[in-house]
């Protein structure tokens, strides 16, 4: 066989298995200090606590982990879905410039005249059926758009706060499903609020931060369900008031406080969407010195069957301005906190 044949071909099997490589298995890049953490990550357990730390269920599916991956050379968020496209392998929630994502990127300047698409499949659990999916983002930076099984199930613009959607009619029934995120992210050329992230990073300026970079995960809900709460507390009248949202409105809930295992407040079928008041007797202040927490309970029921579970917490504290001496002060508690404002940058 003529030499130069025989060498294009050992040549091009080598770049066919290399892309095989590339496109089966995320691999870790190194940085020039890696932690112990970094250097032990599990790509298949990828922070495996629950992503919220308000709004606690018992049941939720994390969809972390390595995910397909492919850059494309232009700006166009619509569904893109193509097998041969997909040459890399991304590990989910951290961001393309990074070393734990297996990708690294360090063409800023390309990137943002870029789209980045991320890809993967999961089943849900057979006790998932029948419910309402809700599919949970913890930060996309900067621009997004999610498609399952082909359909578009929304978007959302910004880089730092979480967004969630509802996917349940874009779902096959008992089958694998399809997402796909394509995201763009043009840092200073966006006009976005983006910190100190700079396409020139140096001295007090950053890297870039593009991309999925924190958890996704699914959440099975029923359709009667616990949208969201706010809580507020009163230090003066030793009260807190609770809103309970839901987008039944006819539902209601009961709402327990407890301090550690004793239940010191109770609400019992109440509706939603209205403030209430609960007295907390002999309340414990949050402080810095005693960070004490109030854990929390609301059951929504719809009909006569609880539909819903949420956990989370509050502290009872105020934070208000008042005169000291003379001074104005910054007032915890009703009384004055000393501040000593010590500047840490790095995230």
């Amino acid at each position: 066989m003529n030499h130069n044949l025989l060498k294009n071909l050992f040549t091009a099997l080598a770049l066919m298995a290399a892309a095989n490589l590339t496109a089966a298995d995320w691999v870790r890049k190194k940085a020039p200090i890696m932690s112990e953490w970094g250097e032990k990550i599990n790509p298949d357990k990828v922070w495996t606590e629950y992503p919220r730390p308000q709004m606690e269920r018992s049941e939720w599916m994390s969809l972390n982990g390595p995910w397909d991956y492919c850059k494309k050379k232009s700006v166009d968020l619509s569904y893109n879905l193509s097998p041969t496209a997909f040459n890399q392998k991304i590990l989910v929630p951290f961001p393309i410039e990074s070393t734990l994502s297996g990708i690294m990127d360090t063409n800023f300047e390309e990137n943002t005249q870029s789209t980045f698409v991320y890809q993967r499949t999961f089943k849900l659990p057979k006790a998932y059926k029948g419910r309402h999916i809700l599919l949970h983002f913890g930060a996309v930076d900067w621009k997004c758009a999610v498609y399952v099984n082909g359909q578009k199930a929304g978007s959302h613009s910004g880089g730092s706060d979480p967004f969630s959607m509802d996917i349940t009619p874009l779902l096959r029934d008992g089958e694998e499903q399809e997402i796909q995120v394509t995201v763009t992210d043009p840092t200073n050329h966006g006009g976005q609020p983006l910190g100190k992230q700079t396409l020139k990073p140096g001295g007090c300026f950053y890297t870039p931060v593009t991309g999925i970079w924190q958890t996704v995960w699914i959440e099975p809900v029923d359709a009667a369900h616990v949208s969201s709460y706010n809580v507020t507390s009163d230090i003066d009248a030793g009260t807190v008031s609770l809103t309970v949202e839901s987008a039944n409105t006819s539902a209601t809930a009961d709402i327990i406080v407890k301090d550690g295992r004793k239940t010191v407040a109770t609400l019992i079928g109440v509706s939603v969407n209205t403030s209430h008041t609960l007295s907390i007797p002999d309340a414990r202040l949050w402080s810095p010195d005693s960070p004490h927490l109030y854990d929390m309970d609301i059951r929504l029921y719809h009909n006569g069957t609880q539909t819903d579970r949420v956990k989370g917490y509050f502290g009872m504290r105020k934070i208000s301005r008042g005169m000291v001496d003379g001074h104005p002060c910054m007032l915890l508690n009703n009384k004055p906190l000393y501040q000593f404002g010590v500047l840490d940058q790095g995230w």
